[in-house]
């Protein structure tokens, strides 16, 4: 008995033992086996690496070359390359200033003008989140309206006006770069504008200086700690309490029968949705802000204050799809004298007496 016992015994030892031996074996081919699949999921990972290291070289290499040919894609008659981007505006400017006549030379002149900017529908509406917590923004634009605007883009520097007149200095002359004309050998105007209120792509600005149909190039938050400069210092020619400014005007005057027609024509205006304004005070509020300076070309200025000039004479204000007609008969006061839709006004140069 004791014999069986023993027997039995060293039996289950010699399976325990040759289970021992295969479990061991199977171990080590599960760690085989998961070694090379290791080993051969870190050899993919790698020619994958490779692969996207070769593609960014080649994306970069493709981009520098694209660069390259942007730049040297047109050449100055004295041999030196000159710079060339084609961008594309990221949206236009829907404005209250239909024609550039009326339009305020410099931002916030007119603190009563309205815009609103409408982005690419490409652009995603998530494109402005958190601009509404600044208070204003600048706008980088095209001055598209300028007559000139072919031979700025398309020849030599020999069509590029190094001077301008200015306005201010009552047709003094200063270089471009010393100005903010809109005549530029790159015309591109830089502004500021107040921002009301952001929704998606659209997005209304208040105080801006940008005519109708403007197309943005880009838009950037107003920063006051970098963008306002506290020892900035400029001419007094371009001071706000310049003594000598010759476009200041004292007073607006409008009586209550101009007022109603401007009101009934300006009820058509938005009814077809073409203001930017949403009460017709707004919109009264604009035209006074607007000609308490002297909006005339300096050509205009000069032959009024001539002999031959017209007593009476009729001058205009494009704003709001509206052609505002008014005279200056005494120095410094502006009488608004009428009103029509655009669709039936003279143009800025045949308007009558």
């Amino acid at each position: 008995m004791h014999d069986e016992v023993a027997s039995m015994v060293k039996g289950c030892c010699y399976v325990v033992g040759a289970c021992g031996i295969l479990l061991s074996a199977w171990k080590v081919r599960e760690v085989s086996v998961l070694r090379a699949e290791r080993e051969r999921l870190q050899q993919l990972l790698e020619k994958e690496r490779i692969n996207r290291r070769a593609e960014r070289e080649g994306r970069i290499r493709a981009q520098k070359l694209l660069r390259d040919q942007l730049v040297s894609a047109r050449r100055e008659t004295n041999g030196r390359a000159g710079s060339s981007y084609p961008f594309r505006a990221i949206g236009n400017i829907r404005s209250c200033y239909t024609e550039r006549n009326g339009t305020p030379r410099q931002p916030f002149l007119v603190e009563g003008a309205r815009a609103v900017l409408s982005l690419r529908d490409d652009l995603q509406a998530d494109i402005t989140e958190g601009l509404a917590k600044y208070s204003h923004c600048w706008l980088l634009y095209v001055f598209h309206r300028n007559t000139d605007l072919e031979k700025l883009l398309y020849n030599d520097g020999k069509h590029v006006k190094s001077k301008v007149h200015v306005p201010r200095l009552n047709g003094g002359k200063l270089g471009v770069y010393a100005t903010r004309s809109p005549h530029r050998p790159c015309p591109i105007g830089l502004s500021l504008a107040r921002i009301i209120a952001v929704n998606g792509r659209k997005i209304t600005l208040g105080g801006c200086d940008v005519v109708d149909g403007t197309p943005i190039l880009d838009l950037k938050p107003y920063v006051p700690f970098c963008d306002s400069v506290k020892d900035a210092v400029a001419p007094a020619w371009v001071d706000s309490d310049y003594a000598h400014d010759p476009l200041k005007m004292s007073k607006v005057v409008m009586d209550e029968s101009v007022r109603k027609r401007l009101e009934i024509e300006w009820s058509h205006v938005k009814a077809s949705a073409l203001s930017v304004f949403d009460t017709f005070e707004d919109l009264v509020l604009l035209i006074q802000q607007a000609l308490l300076l002297d909006i005339r070309s300096l050509h205009q200025r000069l032959q009024a204050g001539t002999a031959r000039a017209k007593e009476g004479k009729k001058y205009q204000l494009l704003v709001d799809h509206l052609d505002v007609r008014y005279t200056i008969n005494t120095p410094g006061e502006v009488t608004v004298v009428g009103v029509e839709p655009m669709s039936t006004r003279a143009s800025p140069q045949e308007a009558g007496p």
